[in-house]
């Protein structure tokens, strides 16, 4: 399957991007009806319409962008950006990587930079079943951290700066990550279809350090898991790793690898392993040398 991208923008360091975010939820052909999503969600009745049993996919509303093209190409006198978005739920999601309705559901992936320079890529954890590889791109490099962008009614800065900041606390630790800019905007086809608002971030952990809490991450989830489900106990292991300044999603990503932060190793990489990496994670890696690189030329290799 081909993993395809098309970087849509590549934003101008400083560049802004601001949100406007809509009450209502999306509708295009194949959705549900409209009385399924108000006055309240009936997530049942969603899962049913689809033919989903409804498990494996939270209760979640999901930021839409339908016109995200032509509000990238559309910048106020500051350069800044406005994307215009509005909702759907997590089965609308799984319905659209599935291609049963076309929509645009809102990620934010990040491009992590660690204190020894390298560029974090996660090789995706889980069952490598058919629909794990296909749905949730699992056993393929994918970009660390990154996430689906909640909807919600208020935010502590943006949907976007919130759902990467929760994303890389809940893949990486506690580690301490500064979000530096927005790096671009991508789109890819074949694994995990989707749609990617990308983020430079930074941490003052080495890769080691990061490689060294998912492994104790991931040990102590399992240990806690056999404890718990093998004696009948109870309690919140997501809150305990928390606590312990752990990852509770450190399972999303089975391997973490490191690229040089160099754009020419950065390009070579992405171009020998093309079929490994989610397009999202190809996207947002291109994205980030024309962005902090803007005069490289990209060799041919």
């Amino acid at each position: 399957m081909a993993n395809d991208y098309n970087i849509l923008k590549v934003f101008r360091q400083g560049q802004e991007v601001h949100f406007v975010l809509s009450q209502n939820s999306a509708y295009v052909v194949g959705m549900p009806d409209a009385s399924l999503y108000t006055p309240d969600c009936d997530f049942v009745g969603i899962a049913k319409h689809y033919g989903f049993d409804g498990t494996g996919w939270s209760d979640e509303r999901i930021v839409n962008l339908p016109d995200v093209q032509k509000d990238l190409d559309t910048e106020f006198q500051d350069g800044g950006v406005c994307l215009h978005g509005n909702w759907i739920t997590s089965l609308d999601v799984k319905a659209h990587r599935k291609g049963i309705v076309q929509l645009n559901p809102l990620g934010v992936i990040g491009v992590t930079k660690t204190k020894d320079h390298q560029l974090v890529i996660g090789l995706r954890g889980g069952e490598l079943t058919p629909e794990g590889r296909e749905i949730y791109g699992r056993g393929y490099l994918g970009a660390f951290p990154g996430g689906s962008a909640s909807w919600k009614e208020s935010y502590e800065h943006d949907v976007a700066i919130d759902t990467i900041v929760r994303e890389a606390r809940e893949e990486m630790g506690d580690v301490g990550v500064r979000v530096e800019g927005v790096v671009g905007y991508v789109t890819n086809t074949g694994v995990i279809p989707s749609s990617n608002l990308v983020m430079r971030l930074g941490t003052d952990a080495t890769l080691s350090q990061l490689q060294d809490i998912n492994e104790r991450s991931i040990r102590t989830m399992n240990n806690l898991l056999e404890d718990y489900f093998g004696h009948g106990r109870s309690g919140d292991i997501s809150k305990i790793l928390m606590d312990a300044g752990l990852a509770p999603d450190a399972w999303e990503n089975e391997v973490l690898f490191g690229i040089p932060k160099n754009p020419r190793k950065i390009l070579f990489t992405i171009k020998a392993l093309k079929d490994s990496f989610t397009g999202s994670t190809s996207g947002a890696l291109d994205a980030y040398v024309q962005h902090r690189w803007p005069d490289f030329e990209h060799p041919e290799f």
